[in-house]
């Protein structure tokens, strides 16, 4: 898949899609080719990249045992939020590492292609 070709279907920008591909190849996630022709395509299986692991390229790695209101002390002396608020955020991070990008239904146009011929 080419940039301009990914911009025009996500509605984005070119710039900042090349920005996306560029930190993915750099990871080793994705090859490139040069030139009219050319794009980006998966270099490892999908089902080897976690959507944790695409969160963490690009936002920060989700610490489950840090405060989840970033204070380093807690004004009522116990964390009242602590147990509740750390529970989902374990179960956010259990899910993000156990969903693959091969779980995910990413080919949708395809998909919605088929349906409608089928109609």
């Amino acid at each position: 898949m080419n940039v301009k070709d990914a911009a025009r279907r996500l509605n984005s920008s070119e710039a900042h899609l090349a920005k996306v591909f560029g930190k993915l190849q750099k990871r080793g996630w994705v090859s490139s080719v040069r030139g009219p022709y050319g794009g980006f395509s998966l270099k490892v299986s999908p089902d080897e990249i976690t959507f944790l692991d695409v969160y963490e390229l690009f936002e920060e790695v989700i610490d489950v045992n840090s405060c989840p209101l970033e204070r380093k002390s807690c004004p009522f002396g116990e964390c009242t939020f602590n147990r509740r608020i750390r529970g989902v955020i374990t179960d956010i991070h259990r899910i993000m590492r156990n969903t693959t990008i091969s779980d995910l239904n990413l080919n949708t146009e395809v998909h919605e292609e088929k349906n409608d011929k089928s109609r």
